[in-house]
This record gives C-alpha cells, structure tokens and sequence, in this order.
C-alpha cells in the first residue's frame, strides 16, 4: 500500500515507476514522480531527461528546453539530447536556434536521420527551401523511400512556388507509401 501511493520508495525506485509510467503513456504521472526525485537529488540527469520528455509530449515545451539544458549542463550525453532539444527549439519557434544546435551531428544514424528532419523543417520555416532540401536529401542517402523526407522535399519546392515540382514529389511519396497520412 505505502509503495502504490508513493510513501517508503526510494527514489532510484520513484525513478523507474515515471519511466514505466511514461512508455505507458501516463505522462503527467511521469512527471510528478521525476519531479520528487528532483526535490532529493537535483543533478539527478535521469530524472531531468524524463521530466523534460513528458514535458515536451504535454505540450509544456519551455519546460522541456529547460529541463534538456539542465541535463545537458550536468553532463548527459548530447546525443542522448540533442534531439528532442531541437523538437523544442522547433516547437517554440526558435527555428535559428534549432538549425543552430543541428550543426553538430552525433553519430548514430537514426538520430542523425531525426535531426535533418527537424533541420529541414526549421530551414522551411526560415524560408531557406534549398538548404532544407539539402537536409532532407541528407535523410534520403540512408533511405531514399523515407516519406517524411521527401514530403519535406515536397515542402520546399511549394514555399519556392514551384508547384508542378512539388506535385511530383509528392506523387512519388504516395507512390513510395500510400497509406503515409501526412502526404494526403
């Protein structure tokens, strides 16, 4: 009874049950349970990493920058960050800052192929549409059917007004995945 409310956890313990709660999709739970590990231990990374993803899937995303700086600061990894930080840069609409911190790519792959999504998302915000379809193009060599790229390949050539050229992209993303909702 004292561990289903809380009373007699220990915070490494508090910790996991957020982490549980938030693959569950109990994001508010979430964050009240890496909230009181933060009240104990606040250079707790771990905790700061899961207060700032529940924030950011709340919709509290000045929170959330905060809270991945504030991990950042106390030595999480920035590849384990850089991510959603740029998510949130993107989200407050600090598309110069988001394009900014998506400079320096970390090594792995699939976070690379996420960060030249939002690099190109940020550089269509801009209206910077060849330089997106360079981060797009990016995303393409690893994987030249990813339909999140080339509908951001289709974007840009509509913010240029080239729309016989975005028509055909986006042709060839509904070809490449017809059930890819975005593109319809």
């Amino acid at each position: 009874l004292l561990t289903g409310c809380g009373l007699g956890m220990t915070d490494a313990e508090r910790l996991e049950r957020g982490q549980q709660a938030f693959r569950s999709g109990e994001h508010r739970a979430a964050i009240i349970d890496a909230k009181r590990v933060l009240q104990e231990q606040p250079a707790n990374v771990d905790a700061r990493l899961l207060l700032a993803r529940a924030s950011l899937v709340v919709g509290d995303i000045r929170a959330a920058e905060v809270e991945l700086r504030r991990a950042l600061d106390l030595g999480a990894h920035r590849d384990e960050v850089i991510v959603d930080l740029t998510r949130a840069l993107f989200l407050q609409g600090k598309l110069e800052e988001a394009v900014a911190e998506s400079d320096m790519l970390p090594e792995a792959v699939d976070v690379q192929r996420s960060l030249f999504l939002l690099r190109g998302d940020a550089l269509i915000g801009l209206r910077r549409p060849e330089d997106a379809r360079a981060a797009f193009a990016a995303v393409l060599t690893t994987s030249d059917t990813h339909p999140d790229a080339l509908l951001g390949v289709a974007r840009s050539y509509f913010v240029e007004n080239n729309l016989l050229q975005a028509r055909q992209t986006l042709d060839e993303v509904l070809t490449v995945s017809s059930t890819h909702i975005p593109s319809w």
